[in-house]
């Protein structure tokens, strides 16, 4: 222009956003694996840029290294019912017919979950996934995810039921249909005595209760379709007084106590095959034709004695090899794999960096296999060990901690008041706090998690690599997760590898800042390091051999935080997880489990307390909020204001808002972090302030009985 000045360029996003889909897609094509993480972008930019829709359509069905599609089919089936499905058909129906067991768990969950717009295209959409069912749907699958479900104990089965049939009817479009169809997979799994399926457990359960659940429900649901809260109080009443603490006769051990389908199970009596399930990773193209398939299973099971009993299997596979998976019944484990995936791609990222290659870095990571939203499969991991057992290994030493555990649940009931006295104790002054907290931490001696895993060393000198190993598997749990804000860090949530010393962070109920929001006694430390996790550092301590890794974990991750926030991104706004819905279940699942102090205490109050202390549905959970408070972390903003801020979230109107906001922030005469301005100059002090918050006994001190902050 005459004037000198120039007219800005218009900036066209959508010629940009296929500009990113066809780099990725080329990227992809010429075997950068790496290129398949940012895949996660591209779903985001056709929802963002409509667009570009078609562009990804056509250079989607182009590309010919479909496996390293393979970890995104969860989010890629996710979105199959919503306007950016017809761009996604092309890819998923290649899938389908190339992969069709690595889709069929994801495609079977999701089925559960889509509700087709009632247009012209919506009914196109729900033919098309009726299509790419019919390449997967496999009467034998079938079977075998309804029998894993059969090891679920029958009462757990029932109250999964009440809680889905509950939730049903409190909502305002009360979907009949749909709780009559759960009330015959109830029948199916534990009531139908005429079914040759049935073990001697579910069957004893039929004789004792299949009558009287049909004279209230009717035999085949009906008379649930009309049926009010109030009249299925009926129900739950005869769950709590007949069902739930009742002891069935059969052997628990066996598997055919629970389904003689699996335990005479053999692979030569089908005409179809089972693959054994994990083994579409993404990291390699797959040969299904080489994969192992389930041969047979072993005759035995071993069960947990955690709250829901899970049961661990062990199947032989027509490769000769064991595989051992825990079977989860009534629990939605999409939240654990979806962290798995997190962590896979951090560890991409560790990986890239000089310090964490170097040294091995790195988060262990283990097969989540969801199959439905109330059944699952996890890996188990073979020489590993409890963080609880290890400290229990002696009768006195598990004496020791029941003991410490019921003193310190009796001083948070002197303070008296609402939730067992926890309401007043977050008001209690610092002193009185730090005082009693350390008089607890002072009962064990620090050394115990060390001295148990001394005897597996064959030497001292062997013992070092030990100590290194777990330190720097430390580092990268407490920055990883801290990042993702996981939280619920109890003693039965970690493992310890018994061979090398690492440690293994294992259930993820809570993430991304849930812990803090939603629970009534919220976490205020930003992951474990109590007495035990530093005293196996001794003596060079946290300074000497934590606190550098964990500088360089920060700084790998922070220099990597869009591919990070990316991915967190689709999870967070995955449309068919209800995350806060799955929070809740979790914590009020360990808050029945924390009222005893037995093998299970886990961080959260009783059942009771939760209606009381904490209006959930009034907690908005907002996707955007989660991501918000990643980023925030990602650019090096004080820790203690991060969890200030969480605490407002979920609990502005309490009287001890005020109070633990102050906590967290910390005190300048004793804490590092209340000395430092809100955005931490450096990662190192970052770090420092982290490290300042997890030790802080004036947070440790009002945590949760259940967490055993004192250990």
């Amino acid at each position: 222009s005459t004037d000198g000045q120039t007219n800005p360029v218009p900036f066209d996003h959508s010629s940009y956003a296929n500009a990113v889909i066809n780099g990725v897609f080329t990227a992809m094509d010429s075997g950068i694996s790496e290129a398949s993480e940012l895949f996660p972008r591209l779903l985001e930019l056709i929802d963002d840029y409509p667009e570009t829709s078609s562009y990804f359509k056509s250079r989607s069905s182009q590309l010919s290294a479909i496996w390293l599609l393979l970890p995104w089919l969860p989010q890629i089936v996710a979105v199959m019912d919503k306007s950016v499905a017809s761009s996604v058909n092309p890819l998923v129906t290649a899938i389908a017919q190339v992969y069709p067991n690595a889709l069929y768990y994801p495609m079977a969950i999701s089925r559960e979950h889509y509700r087709f717009e009632s247009t012209k295209a919506g009914k196109r959409q729900e033919q098309q996934v009726q299509v790419v069912w019919s390449y997967l749907s496999s009467p034998i699958m079938n079977d075998f995810i309804t029998e894993l479900r059969r090891l679920t104990n029958p009462e757990h089965i029932v109250k999964d039921f009440i809680d889905y049939a509950m939730g049903m009817m409190d909502n305002p479009s009360r979907e009949s249909d749909r709780i009559i169809s759960a009330f015959n997979e109830l029948n199916q799994l534990l009531l139908n005595m005429k079914s040759n399926r049935l073990g001697p457990i579910p069957k004893a359960f039929a004789l004792k209760h299949a009558s009287q659940l049909y004279s209230i429900c009717g035999r085949d649901g009906s008379k649930l379709s009309q049926m009010t809260t109030k009249e299925f109080r009926k129900f739950v009443k005869y769950y709590q007084s007949d069902i739930q603490n009742q002891k069935l006769p059969g052997s628990p051990e066996l598997l055919k106590s629970y389904s003689p389908w699996l335990a005479n199970f053999h692979h030569t009596n089908f005409a179809e095959d089972i693959e054994v399930p994990g083994q579409y990773t993404g990291k390699h193209k797959p040969d299904p034709t080489q994969h192992a398939k389930i041969s047979n299973f072993d005759d035995r099971v071993l069960v947990m004695s955690s709250l829901r009993k899970p049961k661990r299997i062990r199947i032989y596979g027509t490769d000769e090899n064991e595989y051992l998976f825990l079977v989860k019944g009534g629990e939605d484990l999409r939240l654990d794999q979806r962290i798995q995936q997190l962590f896979s791609v951090m560890n991409g990222i560790l990986h890239k960096n000089e310090f964490c290659s170097r040294q091995g870095i790195h988060l262990t990571t283990y097969n989540v296999i969801p199959m439905t939203s109330s059944i699952g499969v996890i890996e188990w991991l073979e020489h590993t060990k409890p963080i609880r057992a290890c400290l229990e290994e002696t009768p006195v030493r598990k004496n020791q901690m029941v003991r410490l555990q019921e003193a310190y649940r009796s001083w948070v009931a002197n303070f008296k008041g609402e939730t067992m006295g926890y309401r007043n104790l977050m008001q209690a002054p610092r002193e009185t706090v730090v005082k009693q907290y350390t008089l607890f931490t002072s009962t064990m001696p620090s050394s115990v998690l060390r001295d148990s895993t001394y005897t597996l060393a064959a030497s001292p000198e062997a013992f070092l690599t030990i100590r290194q190993d777990f330190a720097y598997s430390l580092a990268a749990i407490c920055i990883c997760g801290y990042i993702l804000g996981i939280g619920d860090r109890h003693l039965e949530n970690f493992l310890i590898d018994r061979k090398s010393g690492r440690l293994i962070s294992i259930d993820f109920g809570h993430a991304f800042g849930s812990s803090t929001e939603l629970l009534p006694v919220p976490e205020i430390v930003p992951f474990r390091l109590t007495r035990q996790f530093s005293g196996f550092l001794e003596p060079v301590g946290i300074a000497g051999i934590l606190r550098v890794p964990m500088i360089n974990v920060l700084e790998a991750l922070r220099n990597d935080q869009n591919l990070i926030l990316n991915v967190m991104d689709i999870f967070v706004k995955e449309p068919l997880m209800d995350w806060k819905k799955i929070a809740i279940k979790r914590g009020k699942e360990q808050k029945r489990a924390a009222g005893s102090s037995g093998t299970t205490t886990t961080t959260t109050t009783p059942e009771t307390d939760i209606e009381e202390s904490s209006n959930f549905d009034q907690i908005a959970w907002y996707p955007q909020q989660k991501l918000e408070i990643a980023s925030r972390k990602l650019k090096g903003e004080n820790p203690g204001h991060i969890v200030a801020k969480e605490l407002v979230i979920g609990h502005a109107s309490k009287p001890y808002i005020t109070s633990m906001k102050s906590v967290a922030i910390g005190d300048k005469q004793h804490n590092f972090r209340a000395n430092i301005p809100n955005i931490c100059p450096t990662v190192s002090d970052q770090v420092n302030c982290l490290l300042d918050l997890a030790t802080d006994g004036n947070a440790l001190g009002r945590m949760w009985v259940g967490w055993m902050s004192f250990v």
